[in-house]
C-alpha cells in the first residue's frame, strides 16, 4: 500500500513535470507571473505526496501495534475501520498506565510490617544490688551557762565511719506499658523511640526499701533478620520513685526519687500483620543518692550536773542501688508510616 501511494505521488509530479516541458513556446515565454503559478502547483502536488506518504507510515505503525489483536492485513482499509483500531490502542495503552499507577501505590502504601506507631505491656522481674555507706559526726553546738560540776568531767565526741556495707542482693516485679515508635530504614535496619511506665514492688537492700513507680525514655536500634524476627538494643533514662519504712535506717527520707542511665537489648517476634513478642534484658544504674539527719535523740547534753559544752550528732548515708531486669512482653502496631 505505501509503494502504491508513491507510484500515485510520482505519476502526479510526472504529469505536471511533462506538461510543463511539452508546453507550446508562447506558454514558456508567458509573463512572469504565469511561470510563477505554475512553479508553485508543482510544489502544491509535491507536498501533498509528502502528506499522503507520511499518513500512510502512520498507518502501517497502527497496522503493527494492532497485530497482537489478531489484525487481519486484508480487512477493509477504510479511514473509519483505521480510527476504530486507534481507538482501541490508546485505551489498551490507557489501561496499562492506570494498572501500573494503581500497583504502584498499592506497593508505597504497604505496610513493611515495623514503621509506625505502636503501644504494648510486659511484664518483668528484677535482681537488684545495693550498699551503703554509713556516718556518724559530732560537733560541739555551744555552750550550757550553767557550769555546775559538768565542767569537772571532759567528753569527747564519738564519731563513726565512714563504714560501707557489702552489696546486699534482692528482687522483685513489675508491670510496665508502653507506647513508641519505629521506622524501617533500608531493608535492614529499624530505628525509633519508646516511653514507659511500670509499677511493682522492687527490694533494694532490704524489704524496707522499694522502688514504686518508674518511667523511661529509651531509643530503640536493631537488625531485621528476616521480616519477622527483629534483633535490637536499647539505650535511655530511668525515672524512678523510692519508699522505704520508717526508721529503715535512721536517715533514709519515706520517700525519694533517683534516676540513671538504662541500657539493653532484646529479641521481637511478628505473630501477626500487627501483633509481635518480644524478649530483653535491661541493666538500670541509679544515681548515688546522699542522705542526712541530726541525731533522733536530740542534743548530746555533757556528763555531770549540767554545763559545759553542748554537742550535737548527724547522721550520714549514701546509697548505691544497680538493677537487672528480664521482660517479656507483647505490642500491637498500630498505625503504619508510608
Amino acid at each position: 500500500m505505501h509503494i502504491l501511494y508513491k507510484l500515485r505521488g510520482y505519476a502526479v509530479v510526472s504529469i505536471g513535470i511533462a506538461l510543463f516541458i511539452s508546453a507550446p513556446t508562447n506558454v514558456l515565454a508567458a509573463t512572469e507571473p504565469e511561470n510563477q503559478k505554475l512553479v508553485r502547483i508543482v510544489h502544491e502536488l509535491m507536498s501533498r505526496v509528502e502528506a499522503l506518504e507520511k499518513k500512510v507510515e502512520y498507518y502501517e505503525r497502527i497496522d503493527r501495534s494492532t497485530n497482537a489483536n489478531q489484525f487481519d492485513p486484508k480487512r477493509n482499509f477504510s479511514l473509519a475501520a483505521l480510527e476504530h483500531q486507534k481507538i482501541q490502542s490508546e485505551n489498551v495503552e490507557l489501561a496499562g498506565d492506570e494498572y501500573f499507577a494503581e500497583t504502584e501505590g498499592a506497593d508505597q502504601n504497604k505496610s513493611d510490617g515495623w514503621s509506625g506507631i505502636y503501644w504494648g505491656a510486659s511484664y518483668g522481674a528484677s535482681a537488684t544490688r545495693s550498699r551503703s555507706t554509713f556516718e556518724s559526726r559530732t560537733v560541739i553546738t555551744g555552750t550550757n551557762p550553767n557550769q555546775g560540776l559538768g565542767g569537772l568531767v571532759s567528753f569527747s565526741p564519738n564519731n563513726i565511719g565512714p563504714t560501707t556495707s557489702n552489696w546486699l542482693k534482692h528482687d522483685g516485679a513489675s508491670v510496665d506499658v508502653f507506647i513508641g515508635l519505629n521506622q524501617r530504614l533500608g531493608s535492614s535496619f529499624l530505628a525509633g523511640v519508646q516511653l514507659e511506665g511500670s509499677s511493682g514492688q522492687i527490694a533494694f537492700g532490704s524489704t524496707l526499701l522499694n522502688a514504686r513507680w518508674m518511667t523511661s525514655v529509651l531509643a530503640r536500634g536493631g537488625w531485621l533478620v528476616d521480616d519477622t524476627t527483629l534483633l535490637y538494643g536499647l539505650a535511655g533514662w530511668t525515672y524512678g520513685h523510692f519508699g522505704s519504712s520508717q526508721n529503715y535506717p535512721l536517715v533514709i527520707p519515706d520517700e525519694f526519687e533517683a534516676h540513671g542511665l538504662t541500657v539493653g537489648g532484646g529479641l521481637e517476634k511478628k505473630l501477626a500483620d500487627n501483633w509481635s513478642i518480644r524478649a530483653e534484658y535491661r541493666f538500670t544504674e541509679f544515681e548515688d543518692k546522699n542522705f542526712s539527719r541530726p541525731s533522733p535523740f536530740g542534743l548530746s547534753q555533757t556528763f555531770g550536773l549540767g554545763g559545759g559544752p553542748i554537742y550535737e550528732t548527724t547522721f550520714y548515708q549514701e546509697l548505691e542501688n544497680k538493677m537487672h531486669t528480664g521482660r517479656i512482653g507483647i505490642s500491637y502496631l498500630l498505625s503504619t508510616s508510608e
